[in-house]
């Protein structure tokens, strides 16, 4: 059930920020990563492989309710499950594959301005580890 309703919301952001960046939805990807204990996810953003940043030269920091969602209110929480689930993918990914918690990034994309699929990849750092669906970082409907 979760990965059906993942996938409508990056569908629907892939959409909504191809439009706003003025591309296509193939060259936006999405950055989960965790720094902390928790596990907890942290979101970003690229336009054709290059991370977008602030007037500060730092990552811009999405907020999943908000940016993604594009909600004021999230009355489903589905930002509470899809931070469940992603903590918990991290912690386990983290372990099964020996990369420190600060290293581990998902990015999140579509091959094609169709969006007929959501693929990801996991990455150590720079270097990537594994290609995931989204059936593997929250379970098959």
């Amino acid at each position: 059930m979760i990965e059906g309703i993942v996938k409508k919301i990056i569908t629907k952001a892939l959409t909504s920020f191809a439009e706003e960046e003025k591309v296509e939805p193939q060259d936006i990807a999405f950055i989960l990563h965790t720094k902390n204990e928790e596990f907890t996810p942290e979101y970003m953003y690229t336009v054709k492989g290059q991370t977008k940043k602030g007037e500060d030269g730092e990552p811009i920091a999405l907020d999943f309710t908000k940016d993604i969602l594009r909600k004021k209110v999230d009355m489903m929480q589905k930002s509470v499950h899809v931070s469940n689930f992603m903590s918990n993918y991290f912690s386990s990914a983290c372990k099964a594959h020996e990369i420190e918690r600060d290293n581990i990034y998902i990015v999140l994309g579509t091959p094609d301005n169709e969006i007929s699929a959501v693929l990801g990849m996991m990455y150590n750092g720079g270097e990537a580890v594994k290609s995931l669906t989204l059936s593997e970082l929250f379970g098959g409907d």
